[in-house]
């Protein structure tokens, strides 16, 4: 080590992204979207959308070694996306399971199985790190949703939007990743009125969908650039957020004259 060694310019290496929502949200569609990918598939998920993928793995072995060959071979691949992660993490089980000579990730003892199964979780972290600092990959997790009450210390319990996954397997997904992305529509309350006059509310959707992650109390999400509003799901505005750049303001409409 010497002191010319000693950086001081920020590189913008290729991100590591979740995205996590509701079924039929839009999350697999998004990631066929991503520079030339090549799909990892621990669920039966793809269904018409026609994208390079590996065979389904059916093994947590599988899984690693779909992806020690993007590592080891070359190949025109930019992007990566595993779907899903929560699919991948009964595999981990199955496979820690397998390696502890039990039948039950729980007979491990209290906790001691998800613990041990974190094992397995770094060695397919490693390899994620690997394609991105060695080959350049994008880097994407795709998961479902699920709600969870929080109680804080000091305020009111609240429902959040959470990755599917274990607590131990959600922490280290979430400190390895550089934007951790909820999936959902933009949803108003509205107020209505029956036909008896009745007053009532409804929520009011266009359907656009957009990716959430700036932090906020009903769903757990972060991310590394300083983005602080949602974004509309495409790969362009992801990577237009990503690189910092702004929305352009709508044009204001020029000022009504009078006619005397």
């Amino acid at each position: 080590m010497k002191l010319s060694d000693i950086k001081s310019k920020a590189v913008l290496r290729a991100p590591r992204i979740v995205l996590f929502g509701s079924a039929g949200i839009g999350k697999t569609t998004m990631g066929a979207s991503l520079p030339d990918p090549i799909f990892v598939q621990t669920e039966d998920g793809l269904g018409k959308i026609a994208v390079d993928h590996f065979p389904l793995a059916e093994t947590y072995e599988e899984v690693i070694s779909a992806l020690d060959v993007l590592i080891n071979e070359d190949h025109q691949f930019k992007s990566v996306v595993i779907d899903s992660v929560d699919w991948l993490e009964s595999l981990i089980y199955t496979y820690t399971c397998q390696k502890g000579n039990v039948d039950s990730i729980e007979q491990f003892g209290y906790g001691k199985g998800y613990m041990e199964a974190l094992t397995w979780w770094r060695q397919y972290i490693d390899r994620l790190n690997t394609l991105r600092n060695s080959k350049g990959m994008l880097i994407c997790q795709l998961a479902h949703a699920r709600q969870v009450e929080v109680r804080p210390p000091n305020t009111e319990p609240y429902h959040q939007w959470q990755i599917k996954l274990h607590k131990h397997s959600t922490a280290l997904i979430k400190e390895h990743c550089d934007l951790l992305g909820y999936c959902d529509t933009k949803t108003t309350i509205v107020k209505s009125e029956s036909a008896s006059g009745r007053q009532f509310q409804k929520t009011k959707s266009d359907g656009k969908r957009f990716i959430y992650c700036n932090k906020a109390p009903e769903r757990d999400t972060k991310n590394r650039y300083g983005i602080d509003k949602e974004i509309e799901m495409s790969y362009d505005a992801l990577k237009d957020a990503i690189a910092g750049k702004k929305e352009k303001p709508a044009p204001k409409e020029a000022p009504v004259q009078e006619v005397v």
